[in-house]
């Protein structure tokens, strides 16, 4: 279902846009998949690991503190970069802020390590799903690409409000700086990865 509203998008916004705007479109999500990277600083990647091992609740707790903070860190970072190398397209570009800002709240990580997968199932579809519908109602409507995807971006920030735990374990100790050093070979092997198949893009 998810994959299908993710094509369903890629061939609406191509229908809406054009070539120009369909390349437009892949720097705008290539652009957030970066810095959504460095604001999960490899938690999603082995979140669901780490909550099996003894100390989880600190370690949880660590990463919630973290991600939230991370992800006003890249969202500074996505200015600078939209600002600096693509000022002509900053006005539509800039609509990937809410994705980035709010990807802090995404809690798929923590919802498969406490082994509720079907609560990430329910986000992902509820958020591909809808995504779609916005971006199709767009089209008919004859709006712009710009509309596309603020009303694309504004639907991904509010899943990962929405089903963001906050009953995630609290740590009564003070937040450890030393998780980032921890975490930062997941990142950096994950980033290396993603860059070496997306950067060209």
């Amino acid at each position: 279902m998810t994959m299908l509203s993710g094509l369903g998008v890629q061939l609406l916004v191509a229908r809406l846009a054009g070539v120009e705007g369909f390349g437009t479109w892949s720097l705008f999500m290539n652009i957030f998949l970066i810095f959504s990277t460095l604001s999960d600083w490899g938690t999603s990647l082995n979140g669901p690991q780490m909550m099996q091992l003894s100390g989880a609740e600190t370690w949880i707790s660590n990463a919630r503190f973290w991600r939230m903070r991370l992800s006003w860190f890249s969202a500074i970072g996505m200015l600078l970069v939209i600002f600096i190398f693509y000022s002509t397209q900053a006005s539509i570009l800039l609509w990937g802020l809410p994705m980035v800002i709010f990807y802090g709240f995404m809690s798929d990580w923590y919802d498969r390590g406490i082994q509720r997968p079907d609560r990430v199932a329910y986000r992902q579809m509820t958020h591909g799903v809808t995504q779609l519908a916005g971006v199709a109602i767009v089209v008919w409507l004859k709006g712009s690409l710009s509309m596309a995807l603020a009303i694309y971006a504004g639907i991904a920030a509010l899943t990962f409000i929405i089903w963001h735990r906050r009953q995630l374990p609290e740590d009564s100790q003070p937040k450890n700086v030393s998780w980032l050093g921890t975490q930062f070979p997941v990142l950096l092997g994950w980033s290396a990865y993603f860059l070496s198949t997306n950067l060209p893009i």
